[in-house]
């Protein structure tokens, strides 16, 4: 799956995308995995999957200037584990608020990097239950986050 995620061009790009998300997700028992961009404090989507088929109802993105704990951990180019939303209703209101509205119960972030710099997220969750991650779908996870980047930058020198 890395192979044909690195070597795909700008046409296809989105097809291999969703060629790879669908059988990780059904794999590792994960509910929706997404690619966003992230550009002046706004996320936007530029692929998702989602086991039920449903229609991204956050198509259009979302502005993260109130989300501190995310935009925190973005600049330390960490990843956001979050077995269960609750544990961060206090400290992140907003993002609470929005997994909460989108029925989110458990959720993994992994930045997208570009050298130094966040150019957006890989996400993953789990719907209606919390549950903890395990080493297994965060290991998997981050690897295809850094395929997901090495294609970016690929992508980007190319068109240079």
């Amino acid at each position: 799956m890395s192979l044909n995620i690195l070597t795909c061009n700008e046409e296809n790009v989105t097809d291999v995308m969703y060629s790879a998300f669908e059988p990780i997700g059904r794999v590792l028992d994960i509910d929706r995995i997404s690619i966003l961009s992230i550009q002046d404090n706004s996320a936007s989507f530029r692929y998702s999957w989602r086991a039920d088929g449903s229609k991204n109802p956050l198509e259009d993105g979302f502005n993260i200037d109130a989300m501190t704990l995310l935009q925190r951990r973005l600049l330390s180019l960490e990843p956001i584990i979050i077995d269960d939303i609750d544990s961060i209703k206090e400290g992140a209101a907003a993002e609470y608020a929005l997994l909460k509205a989108h029925n989110v119960a458990s959720l993994v972030l992994f930045p997208l990097i570009d050298r130094q710099s966040v150019f957006g997220i890989l996400t993953a969750s789990i719907l209606h239950h919390p549950q903890p991650w395990s080493q297994t779908q965060t290991t998997i996870l981050s690897r295809l986050s850094t395929t997901v980047s090495e294609l970016h930058i690929r992508l980007k020198t190319k068109t240079k």
